[in-house]
């Protein structure tokens, strides 16, 4: 039993590397347009990987074959595997923040004070100029998928307050004169 795990590992191995070598390595067309795609896409400063298809790269299995293609060519030529892992590293720090964007949080998350504030308070706090508030929820990056509503107030808010906004009352933190004991 052992011998034939054994043969299919070794068939496997193989016949990846006879396939790999002939599209990559003997193909010298490729491997410097792999080589040019990849510097260039670092060089633009990684350019926004399409968001629908990063729950890809999110998935485990896929990350394993990467690394393993991204283990295979450091071997092959080192230039393109420090490619790829530059790569892979930007597009998975990609799909990090798109987690991090697309979570609202739960309501405990929202600060206590900012509970029943509303769009007007908001506008109110900006002297009821929409688009110094748009820019301070882009500055405090407010994921896109929120409504601007009544609804959602109490989360904007709770972000502007994190970033530094000063909101109208009571929808704001506490000063150090009204701190106990201090």
């Amino acid at each position: 039993m052992e011998n034939l795990y054994s043969n299919v590992y070794s068939n496997l191995n193989t016949n990846t590397n006879n396939i790999l070598d002939y599209v990559i390595t003997n193909n010298q067309m490729v491997r410097v347009l792999l080589a040019m795609f990849f510097m260039m896409y670092g060089v633009l400063a990684a350019p926004a990987f399409p968001k629908q298809y990063l729950y890809i790269f999110d998935n485990v299995i896929f990350k394993v074959v990467f690394l393993a293609f991204i283990a295979w060519t450091s071997h092959q030529d080192p230039l393109i595997g420090i490619a790829t892992a530059i790569v892979f590293l930007l597009v998975i720090e990609e799909v990090n923040k798109y987690k991090i964007e697309k979570f609202e949080g739960p309501k405990s998350a929202i600060y206590p004070g900012c509970l029943n504030i509303t769009v007007a308070d908001l506008l109110e706090s900006f002297n009821d100029n929409k688009e110094e508030l748009l820019h301070a929820m882009t500055v405090s990056r407010i994921p896109f998928d929120v409504k601007i509503d009544d609804s959602s107030a109490p989360l904007i808010g709770t972000y502007l307050l994190n970033y530094g906004f000063a909101l109208k009352s009571p929808c704001r933190f506490p000063s150090q004169e009204e701190n106990i004991g201090y």
